[in-house]
C-alpha cells in the first residue's frame, strides 16, 4: 500500500501525508491488533519499520530522526498505539461492554493485596493478576499483555463511566508523561 501511494503521489507535505497514511496504511498495520499482537522483537521492528519508512516520505522532515519525525507529524509509535488499544479493549471487557467467553478470565488481585490498611500502599481495587502459564503464546494473550499497564493506571482512569471518558483520561495521562520526558530531556 505504501509503495502504491509513493508511486501515485509526487509531492508530499505533512498534511497530505497524514491524511493518506492514516486512511490507507495504518489500518493495515493495526488490523485486529487486540487479537493478534506481535510479541517477538523482530515482528515488532518489522511493523515499526513500515511507519519509519513512511514518515521519510515528507521531504521537510526526512533528515530528522524517527522520534522527531513522529513528534512533528503528531503520530505515536505503533507499539504505543497497540498498548493503548489493548487497554481500551480490556476496559470494555472489564465493564461488560464487550462480552467475551474466556477460558480463563482475568482475575482481580487477592484481598491480601488490596484490602485493609495496606490497600493504599499495595495498590487499588482494580488491579488484576497475570495467569501462570508455560505456553509462550498464552503468555501474550490480551489479559496477560495488559496486566502491567492496567495495574499502573490510576484509579480515576479505570473508574471512568464511559469508554470515551476512559480514552480521554488515558490520553491525558499519556500526554502528561510525554511532556515530563521532554522536559527532563531538555534539562540534560
Amino acid at each position: 500500500m505504501l509503495g502504491m501511494l509513493k508511486k501515485t503521489f509526487v509531492y508530499w507535505d505533512a498534511q497530505s501525508f497524514l491524511q493518506l497514511y492514516k486512511t490507507y496504511v495504518r489500518p493495515h498495520l493495526e488490523y485486529c491488533a487486540p487479537a493478534w499482537n506481535p510479541y517477538l522483537k523482530k515482528d515488532i521492528l518489522k511493523l515499526e519499520q513500515v511507519q519509519r519508512r513512511a514518515t521519510k516520505l515528507v521531504p521537510q522532515i526526512r533528515s530528522l530522526n524517527y522520534e522527531s519525525r513522529l513528534a512533528n507529524l503528531g503520530l505515536e509509535t505503533l507499539k504505543d498505539r497497540r498498548e493503548r488499544g489493548d487497554l481500551i479493549q480490556f476496559y470494555k471487557i472489564h465493564k461488560n461492554y464487550n462480552h467475551v467467553n474466556w477460558y480463563y478470565d482475568a482475575k482481580l488481585m487477592s484481598s491480601v493485596n488490596n484490602e485493609g490498611p495496606s490497600g493504599g500502599v499495595r495498590g487499588a481495587k482494580h488491579r488484576i493478576c497475570s495467569q501462570l502459564t508455560k505456553c509462550e503464546a498464552r503468555r501474550n494473550f490480551l489479559p496477560n499483555r495488559v496486566v502491567n499497564n492496567w495495574n499502573a493506571l490510576p484509579t480515576s482512569i479505570v473508574t471512568a463511566s464511559s469508554t470515551n471518558q476512559f480514552k480521554n483520561r488515558l490520553d491525558n495521562v499519556g500526554r502528561n508523561k510525554k511532556n515530563e520526558k521532554s522536559t527532563i530531556a531538555g534539562l540534560r
